[in-house]
């Protein structure tokens, strides 16, 4: 009885941590695709991110009379040098509740915050710095 008892809370314990890294795997998904087309949660927006160099677009679609449409560059410089550039080493992770995002470089972890809201330019697109370890 013992033995079975062990053997269960064993297989319950090896079930609960493959559930919490099957979550924390699916935060950031790999693709192995240049360009990749995300849709933001709480919004009609979707954002094309190229996996390889960070350029990211916002593609609006018109879903009523008069809303615009189109297709505007957040960010058309390459973040990293091209020996450095390989499919699937940037993404896009949403907050399901927040108008902002994080594009992630996968390789170094560096993240830049973008907000959904305002209108893009440089001053939404900024590199997130670490916080220190006394904050």
């Amino acid at each position: 009885m013992k033995r079975i008892m062990i053997v269960m809370l064993l297989f319950v314990s090896m079930a609960c941590s493959a559930q919490s890294q099957i979550q924390l795997d699916s935060l950031i998904q790999t693709y192995n695709t240049t360009w990749h087309l995300y849709k933001s949660p709480s919004t009609s927006l979707f954002f094309s991110l190229n996996t390889c160099t960070g350029e990211l677009k916002q593609v609006s679609l018109g879903t009523t009379l008069g809303s615009r449409r189109g297709i505007t560059v957040i960010n058309a410089r390459p973040l990293v040098p091209a020996e450095a550039q390989y499919k699937g080493r940037f993404a896009l992770v949403f907050h399901p509740s927040s108008h902002a995002f994080v594009l992630f470089d996968t390789e170094d972890g560096r993240a830049w915050e973008i907000s959904s809201r305002k209108t893009f330019s440089l001053d939404y697109h900024y590199q997130m710095s670490p916080l220190s370890e006394s904050e």
